[in-house]
């Protein structure tokens, strides 16, 4: 059965019911995390409602934490603000910022979340016995020390009184006695531990039955998952820069980043970009293409900040996109490095989507 459920034969139950759980397959972990920067933003847009008028100053999102700077009519459209965020599962701990009021009854707040050898010719010696008669006299000599062995005994036996006799006769009784019940104690000790194996590998085998349709639901994840790293991300730097340029954005900075493992399966790589004085809308297009890449890639952080005195003009920094590559079969020990790839399938939205659903 495991052989048809696993490809592969498995005989410790305990292995083979922590298959069925599904507890082997911790390194093939998709390292993707289930939402970037990108959803962040798509649902802070969401949740804030327009019926309260406010300006963004500046968001910086930085894996689970995220800060929010703006300007609100009111105190209570503040208030209203980090309600309606609070209401998202996702936001489990929203906490107001100090709040600064101008004159004009302008409130802004910050709700975060946050060998030797021997001679060729070696001297002639006397000369030898041949085989058979070396191990004729070596029986000989044998048989010679058994019986001397056995005369020994014999004699010693008959100088003895019929008392220690007796004595002699009990003590070999006690002996074998106890060596029978150690041995019965160990075969029923080795018949018990069989029984046990077997009784753990029929449950092992009843629960691998129960679990085949989450079994082969499970494998189905996981061939979907691997798929998507069939298809290795080319360089960050270019990539991105290309998407920008669709996006009419000027990109001002890129860095990459060194490689680093994630997990023993994948490498993770990214590139560090800046932007300025980019709108709204062109940021928001340019991020739609990141996203909707072929491989999988996410916005891993991202600080906004409105440039002054100028309107719809943010300027970014730190924006982090990141990759990962599957390292080789031959090669689990999460190096720094790439995974070879061939044919993709399916982008990093549709994941996402996928896992939302």
């Amino acid at each position: 059965m495991t052989q048809e459920v696993y490809g592969e034969p498995v005989e410790d139950p305990t292995r083979a019911m922590a298959m069925a759980r599904g507890d082997s397959h911790r390194d093939d972990v998709d390292p993707m995390p289930g939402a970037d920067a990108f959803d962040v933003l798509g649902v802070l847009s969401q949740r804030i409602n327009d019926t309260v008028r406010h300006d963004v100053e500046q968001l910086d999102i930085r894996g689970e934490h995220v800060q929010l700077q703006g300007v609100v009519s009111t105190l209570s459209d503040r208030d209203k603000v980090v309600e309606w965020l609070s209401s998202y599962p996702c936001f489990p701990e929203v906490r107001p910022g100090r709040v600064t009021t101008t004159p004009a009854t302008t409130g802004r707040s910050t709700p975060s979340t946050s060998s030797s050898a021997a001679p060729a010719h070696a001297p002639r010696g006397p000369a030898r016995r041949g085989p058979a008669a070396a191990a004729r006299a070596a029986a000989a000599t044998r048989e010679a020390e058994v019986a001397a062995a056995l005369s020994t005994v014999r004699g010693a036996f008959a100088g003895l009184s019929p008392r220690e006799k007796r004595l002699l006769i009990a003590l070999a009784a006690v002996f074998i006695t106890l060596g029978f019940l150690g041995f019965w104690m160990w075969s029923k000790r080795r018949l018990d531990a069989i029984d046990s194996e077997r009784a753990d590998m029929v449950e092992a085998l009843r629960f691998i039955q129960r679990s085949r349709p989450r079994i082969a639901a499970r494998n189905q994840r996981r061939e979907a998952m691997l798929a998507r790293y069939r298809t290795r991300a080319p360089a960050l730097t270019s990539y991105v820069e290309e998407q920008a340029h669709a996006a009419n954005v000027q990109v001002a900075e890129a860095q990459d980043r060194p490689a680093t493992p994630a997990g023993p399966r994948f490498t993770q790589r990214s590139v560090s970009i800046r932007l300025r004085q980019v709108s709204l809308e062109a940021l928001a297009d340019f991020f739609e293409r990141i996203d909707s890449a072929a491989f999988p890639v996410a916005i891993s952080s991202v600080r906004i900040r409105r440039r002054f005195g100028e309107a719809n003009k943010y300027d970014i920094d730190d924006l982090v996109i990141t990759t990962w590559d599957r390292v080789p079969e031959g090669n689990r020990t999460g190096a720094a490095g790439g995974a070879q790839g061939g044919a993709g399938a399916g982008t990093a939205a549709d994941r996402r989507r996928e896992e939302a659903r």
